[in-house]
């Protein structure tokens, strides 16, 4: 017997008639003849979304479920200058049992619009949420866009401002196909002084009605971004170095159906959002897929 902790890879070998299993230091820990074994199982367990997770209800309300019980406020507008406290118009979603919201902001714009509307989660005065985002995260979304995207920054969920992380849809110009593209994009300072942004870019230019779930990845350890698009591998892209959080605390939070900034939400679009959640830790490859296809089921 072993810990499946140990166990780093399976492989069927000697012409399909060994079964090996091997450690990550590649040391061969069993083998048999496959003839002689009858199935191998394996449970997953998903991941927690210990650090946010976003529930809408019947109600218009945003509650976050995860263990951090985060407040979350909602403000709308009805002249796209002046917000106050407000809900969020959400809808039953047979598809994924539970109530999705619609962010109808204005596309690739400073601006919300008329009858803007976002939520916004504040983390400026929580440290214990800070230093989680900056040893590694998660950020897991599921998102449709309700109009065509044009050439400009759009974003449903990022704490963008002269710093932060978030996902969004990135100018063509930023993008791997010359469109715009759903992307990833923390803010890294490899030096502790000056930070740059790094573009995980998808290659993806999503369609009108079509649901995408979004899994971004900030891998402290080994120095990387990633891009998941409906549990694949999109673009795994360098970014080594320090999360470099916004300098201005009254930006320092979650802008769901927009991006964070100082005064308000801004640089929105027209979303409906079914989830949105955040990880302490950096989630696999494997860990995403599985999650995704569990999901489907």
């Amino acid at each position: 017997m072993d810990s499946k902790s140990n166990v780093d890879s399976i492989a069927l070998e000697e012409n399909k008639t060994k079964v090996s299993f091997y450690g990550s230091d590649k040391t061969q820990l069993y083998t048999a003849l496959a003839s002689d074994i009858d199935s191998i199982t394996f449970n997953f367990t998903a991941p927690v979304a210990d650090m946010l997770d976003v529930q809408f209800g019947e109600d218009g309300s945003v509650t976050d479920v995860s263990p951090m019980h985060n407040p979350i406020e909602t403000y709308a507008t009805t002249d796209g200058e002046n917000f106050s406290e407000s809900t969020v118009p959400t809808n039953y979603n047979v598809e994924y049992g539970r109530y999705v919201a619609t962010y109808a902001n204005q596309m690739g714009s400073s601006k919300l619009g008329t009858n803007g509307v976002y939520s916004k989660m504040d983390f400026a005065s929580n440290e214990e949420f800070m230093q989680k985002l900056k040893d590694g995260h998660t950020l897991e979304t599921i998102i449709r866009v309700n109009e065509e995207v044009p050439d400009a920054e759009s974003k449903w969920f990022s704490a963008h401002e002269a710093g932060g992380t978030g996902l969004m849809i990135c100018k063509a110009k930023n993008s791997l196909n010359g469109q715009p593209e759903i992307t990833f994009l923390p803010n890294v300072s490899a030096d502790g002084t000056k930070s740059k942004w790094i573009w995980g870019v998808s290659g993806v230019t999503p369609e009108v009605g079509t649901f995408y779930d979004v899994v971004g990845v900030w891998n402290k350890e080994e120095g990387k971004a990633d891009i998941y698009i409906n549990g694949e591998l999109m673009n795994s892209v360098d970014a080594a170095g320090e999360l470099h959080l916004p300098n201005n605390e009254a930006a320092r939070w979650f802008g769901i159906g927009c991006d964070a900034g100082p005064k308000g939400g801004q640089w929105g679009g027209n979303w409906d959002i079914v989830s949105v959640k955040v990880y302490d830790a950096p989630l696999s490859q494997y860990d995403v897929k599985m999650m995704y296809d569990n999901s489907q089921h």
